[in-house]
């Protein structure tokens, strides 16, 4: 029997229908997010896709991931700085 059940949830509206979990409230962060990035002058995009969303047991992992990529873009970082420094940005 298939239903569909709302309920109030400490991070947001969750929708359930036929066994798929939506959040409004993770749909609108995403889309902040994005329209942030649009503004960005550096992105920074570390791969953690073969990790799941709420796999916080790898937090170590997820920290030296990012460092990494930060790492990556030093150079392009650096020369922001520099081109800001100069009143060039």
């Amino acid at each position: 029997m298939k239903q569909n059940i709302e309920r109030n949830h400490l991070f947001g509206q969750f929708l359930i229908k036929n066994g798929v979990i939506k959040t409004e409230r993770l749909v609108r962060a995403l889309e902040n997010q994005k329209n942030r990035l649009q503004h960005a002058d550096i992105e920074i995009r570390p791969d953690v896709n073969q990790y799941g969303i709420l796999d916080y047991k790898y937090g170590r992992e997820y920290i030296e991931i990012g460092r990494r990529a930060a790492e990556e873009k030093m150079e392009d970082i650096h020369k922001l700085l520099r081109q800001r420094r100069l009143g060039r940005a």
